[in-house]
């Protein structure tokens, strides 16, 4: 069955017309060729697939009255040159080509798609960008909930490194983080096995290098984090007393070409700078052989004879301090020696008496290392100018005010040579500090000012030995020079 076509006229009684009606009429003409076969677009309310073929067979069919009765509708529709109205606004429509029967449903289905694509561009988008936009947006919230959970990992390991830190420096953890350095030749020493012995009784790990400076122990830290370790600026040379002695001796009586202070100025520069504390053993014992064998051989030489052992003593195989015997070093060339080594070079020295107190040194500075950071933060204040905290002497004021008057006592009691009854006199006239600076404007000069709290006087004890005096004029102008200066450099004792 034809569709039926409504053809637009600029007529209104040609509105009624329809080709069903022409083609009984005309078809004895359909064999004769048409010279002009105008191709018509018209509007139809059935599909749009179906129109140009209907308008074909009309065409065809139609007698030639009827086809200039078409040209002429054709031609209505055409606008002249010299046409000068505005026409509205034209809207462009994409016209569909005539599908084939042949290729059925398809074909129609992919053109009214390619339509759909090519009419209503923003349409496709409206229906792709909000998938898109969704997953993008997924995409940015995973993204960004893996930064914060990123950034708070990291928050949370520094603050348990900062934790780990901090107590690693404590007193109580902080000798786990510390290597003890012990120089081979030291273990040769009687000293090296006791130095041994007190480090595990500690529980401190130490190691056995070949130092450049004989004898000598060193510190290590240890980063509890990253286990990186440390040189302490602090090193310790425990020297045998025979060389001691022989430095001694060159520092004294060989214009110090090879004494102690040369030597120490090389050990020095081959420790990096380190700050070096000597330490030697038996030093008193020495000093009494010394004597000893002064007394000997002045009195062989007083008797005239050599001195041979008492009966029934054992004759020492061999003398304690062998290399010794032709020197003469005394206390005060030891001495002497020591405080200019620690004058020139900045040495530090400890005269120990056995081996088991230069153990004791050693683990003594072996601690002190280990808590010198822990000290340093502790000691380090925020200002310059805060007063460290103390607990004791303090006083506790209740929400009524008790307590006020006590702390006022004790605030006049930080000023030298005030004690409780000068307190307790001040504070009989001037009951609080901002009554006593009341009292100092209220005074006409700057001398009278000074010298407001002088005449005040101070009871001491009770009864017939009670005894009287007056605070004095230069305790008050102390306590006024403390309390209306402006001067933050203002010195009391200068008043």
């Amino acid at each position: 069955m034809a569709s039926r076509v409504h053809v637009l006229s600029s007529s209104d009684n040609d509105s009624d017309d329809s080709l069903p009606d022409l083609r009984s009429r005309l078809n004895p003409l359909l064999l004769q060729p048409l010279q002009v076969k105008p191709r018509v677009h018209t509007l139809s309310s059935d599909e749009d697939s179906n129109c140009n073929e209907d308008k074909e067979k009309a065409t065809e069919d139609d007698e030639p009255h009827v086809i200039s009765e078409v040209l002429k509708r054709q031609k209505a529709f055409q606008i002249p040159d010299d046409f000068d109205e505005e026409l509205p606004d034209i809207h462009e429509f994409t016209l569909l080509e005539p599908c084939s029967r042949a290729t059925g449903g398809k074909d129609l289905e992919m053109r009214e798609k390619n339509a759909v694509t090519t009419c209503h561009p923003k349409k496709k988008l409206r229906l792709d960008n909000p998938k898109e936009d969704k997953e993008a947006k997924r995409i940015f919230r995973e993204a960004e909930k893996q930064r914060r959970a990123t950034e708070k990992a990291e928050a949370k390991a520094q603050k348990e490194a900062e934790k780990a830190s901090k107590r690693a420096m404590k007193p109580g953890e902080c000798m786990k983080h510390v290597i003890v350095q012990l120089d081979r030749q030291l273990l040769e020493l009687a000293e090296g096995s006791q130095v041994i012995s007190h480090l595990q009784t500690a529980e401190v790990r130490y190691r056995v290098i070949d130092s450049p400076v004989p004898t000598t122990v060193t510190i290590l830290r240890v980063d509890p984090l990253t286990l990186q370790e440390t040189q302490a600026e602090e090193a310790v040379v425990v020297i045998p007393i025979s060389d001691f002695i022989e430095l001694i001796k060159q520092q004294v009586y060989e214009d110090g070409m090879e004494g102690l202070c040369h030597q120490c100025r090389l050990w020095k520069r081959k420790l990096n700078g380190a700050n070096l504390t000597l330490v030697v053993c038996s030093v008193d014992e020495y000093l009494r052989s010394q004597k000893t064998g002064k007394q000997q051989n002045f009195r062989s030489a007083v008797l005239g004879q050599t001195t041979k052992p008492a009966k029934g003593r054992k004759k020492k195989s061999g003398s304690e301090f062998p290399t010794l015997a032709t020197t003469s070093v005394s206390r005060v060339d030891i001495e002497t020696a020591l405080v200019t080594a620690q004058l020139e070079c900045g040495l530090n020295h400890r005269l120990l008496e056995d081996a088991n107190k230069v153990a004791s040194f050693i683990l003594q500075v072996t601690k002190a290392v280990a808590e010198t950071p822990f000290k340093r933060e502790k000691g380090e204040t925020t200002f310059s100018w805060y007063a460290e905290g103390n607990n004791t002497n303090t006083v506790k004021i209740d929400r009524s005010g008790v307590g006020l008057l006590k702390l006022w006592h004790q605030q006049l009691r930080q000023f030298n040579n005030v004690g409780v009854e000068v307190a307790q006199a001040i504070a009989r006239e001037h009951p609080s500090p901002q009554i006593l600076l009341e009292s100092y404007r209220k005074c006409q000069t700057f001398r009278e000012a000074s010298l407001l709290l002088a005449d005040i006087p101070v009871r001491r004890g009770a009864g017939p030995l009670a005894s009287t005096r007056r605070i004095g004029p230069e305790l008050s102008k102390k306590i006024h020079l403390f309390f209306t200066t402006t001067d933050p450099e203002a010195n009391l004792a200068q008043t």
